[in-house]
């Protein structure tokens, strides 16, 4: 396993992500629901590091712009602007999202859908306190 960085390459199949989800968030004060889809990548270059990218739905034609075709039918985005990050508590980066930056969501409402335990998103979904995605 190598940690993501600036620069590295993800590689997906962007014709069929993995999932989808709605969101449900506070900011502002307002309630807040937004649907992404997520994908699996893998580092170009890095033989066993994977990592999600979570993309909003309305983002996706977006995302088409920033993506280059391969020949085995999938695609590759680098790593850095206009993309987000969500960071361990070891300073790992765990999944990048792209999105309206304007969404201010907590890393934790994205890493809650991976929890094995439905209770961890539960106790989210009422949470007024987590740390921000990060820029790169």
């Amino acid at each position: 396993f190598r940690p993501l960085k600036v620069g590295d390459i993800l590689e997906f199949d962007l014709a069929h992500p993995q999932g989808e989800v709605v969101l449900t968030w506070s900011q502002s004060l307002r309630p807040r629901k937004m649907s992404y889809s997520y994908f699996g990548c893998s580092v170009v270059g890095a033989d066993d590091s994977r990592i999600k990218l979570w993309v909003q739905q309305e983002w996706l034609d977006q995302l088409v712009g920033l993506v280059t075709p391969t020949d085995q039918g999938t695609v590759t985005l680098p790593v850095g602007p206009p993309l987000q990050y969500g960071m361990t508590p070891e300073k790992i980066i765990d999944f990048v999202v792209f999105h309206d930056r304007e969404n201010r969501l907590y890393q934790d409402r994205f890493r809650a859908l991976d929890a094995k335990e439905p209770s961890f998103y539960n106790r989210l979904q009422s949470s007024f306190v987590g740390d921000y995605l990060n820029d790169f």
